[in-house]
């Protein structure tokens, strides 16, 4: 049994193409190291990431995540127990979007990143999960 978490958060600030790159090699080096998998997306000063692996590794993780500088407001989309890995050959994939790839997603849809770090709990329907969900998608 694997477990999962998405959340999004704020970039403390924009990260350059450089700096997104070396984020990403070493979250490679460590997911491999621990058997996590997952995804980033990069998108107008946020993050929304999804991870997967052991339970008590993702958890052990997600706190890490929340304690890092690179970023905050940290809101937890969705978490839960699956049977099979929605990533398992990836140790993170990586996509950076811009704002016209995003409203292709969102069906020129405004996307109002505000409006998550709201507190709200209705995160089904909401953009960001459709976002994240048209990604995984059309990979």
């Amino acid at each position: 049994m694997y477990k999962y978490i998405s959340y999004m958060s704020r970039q403390s600030h924009i990260m350059s193409e450089a700096g997104l790159e070396k984020l990403l090699e070493n979250c490679r080096i460590n997911n491999s190291a621990m058997g996590i998998t997952g995804l980033l997306v990069s998108y107008q000063g946020i993050f929304i990431q999804y991870i997967e692996g052991a339970p008590g590794l993702i958890d052990e993780l997600f706190q890490k995540i929340k304690k890092d500088a690179r970023h905050h407001s940290v809101v937890e989309l969705d978490s839960g127990l699956q049977q099979d890995r929605q990533f398992s050959n990836w140790s993170m994939a990586f996509r950076q979007l811009d704002h016209k790839k995003a409203e292709k997603i969102l069906g020129y849809r405004d996307f109002d990143k505000n409006e998550v770090f709201k507190g709200r709990r209705e995160y089904d329907n909401h953009h960001a999960t459709r976002l994240l969900n048209s990604f995984v998608n059309n990979l």
